[in-house]
């Protein structure tokens, strides 16, 4: 994966940086994917039975988590699993550049945890997400005191317990 400073553009012709893996050990795992969170959990009926999620970037952003979580070396962690989830969105224009993120337009923090979840699964980190007995999620905006990223995002921390 090519390194870059968090907030800093890719260079012209230079695929993006999804996100980076901050650190890993047989009983932890730390990482941080960019771009703007998506939930998952709400669904519309297609035609015929057909059942699709009613926000179409829930794919692609799982698909980001899972991809940064594959550059993770060592197996899935398995037990008992505590996990801590950051998502972090641009602030929106009304935003006074204090109060934390409380608008429909930052989602359900249950819906955003279940694409990130997904996306640990699809990666192998743990064996399932059934695995994890305790998890604590947030909602920041980018530029708001103490925020884990200087960009949209979601900063995963995932450990045995």
């Amino acid at each position: 994966m090519t390194s870059r400073v968090r907030g800093q553009l890719p260079q012209p012709g230079a695929r993006p940086v999804e996100g980076r893996v901050n650190r890993r050990t047989a009983s932890f795992v730390d990482l941080e994917v960019y771009g703007k969170p998506a939930p998952k959990g709400s669904y519309t009926q297609g035609f015929g039975r057909s059942v699709k999620d009613a926000d179409p970037r829930t794919k692609g952003w799982t698909e980001r988590i899972a991809r940064v979580a594959a550059l993770l070396p060592g197996g899935a962690l398995d037990g008992a699993l505590e996990a801590e989830c950051h998502f972090v969105f641009d602030p929106p224009k009304s935003w006074d550049g204090v109060t934390p993120p409380t608008t429909k337009f930052t989602y359900d923090t249950d819906k955003l945890v279940r694409a990130a979840f997904d996306g640990l699964t699809q990666a192998g980190v743990w064996a399932d997400d059934a695995r994890c007995s305790r998890q604590t999620s947030e909602k920041w905006y980018v530029g708001q005191k103490d925020c884990p990223l200087d960009e949209a995002g979601c900063a995963l921390t995932v450990w045995l317990r």
